[in-house]
C-alpha cells in the first residue's frame, strides 16, 4: 500500500511542481522587464522560493505517508523507487517551462548558457 501512496504522492506533487514552473517563469518574465537594479535581486529571491518547492517533496512526505520512513530505511527497492519517483517529479513542469517558456526567458536574459 505505501508503493502507491508513494506514487499517488510524486504525482500529485509534480502537478504542484508544474504549477510551480508556470509561476516562476512568468515572475521571472515580469521582473526580467524591469532594471538590472531590481532584476537581480527578485530574480535571485524567485530563484530561492522555487528551489525550497522543489525540494518540498522530500521534505514534507512524513507529514503524508505513515511509516514511510520505515520503509525507506529498511528496503533498499523502496529507497530507490523513492528516489526516481523524487528525481522524476519536477520533468513534466520541466518540459512545460522549456517548451513555452525558455526562449523568451533567454531574451531577458536569463538562462543564457543553457
Amino acid at each position: 500500500m505505501i508503493w502507491i501512496l508513494t506514487i499517488i504522492y510524486f504525482f500529485l506533487w509534480s502537478m504542484v511542481i508544474g504549477i510551480g514552473f508556470v509561476l516562476y517563469a512568468n515572475i521571472l518574465i515580469y521582473i526580467g522587464q524591469k532594471s538590472k537594479l531590481v532584476k537581480i535581486p527578485l530574480g535571485i529571491l524567485a530563484y530561492f522560493l522555487f528551489s525550497c518547492l522543489l525540494i518540498s517533496p522530500a521534505l514534507m512526505v512524513s507529514n503524508c505517508i505513515d511509516n514511510w520512513r520505515e520503509e525507506f530505511d529498511s528496503n533498499n527497492l523502496y529507497f530507490f523507487f523513492f528516489f526516481i519517483l523524487f528525481v522524476l517529479t519536477p520533468v513534466p513542469g520541466w518540459v512545460l517551462f522549456k517548451k513555452q517558456y525558455l526562449s523568451k526567458l533567454k531574451t531577458l536574459g536569463y538562462f543564457t548558457n543553457m
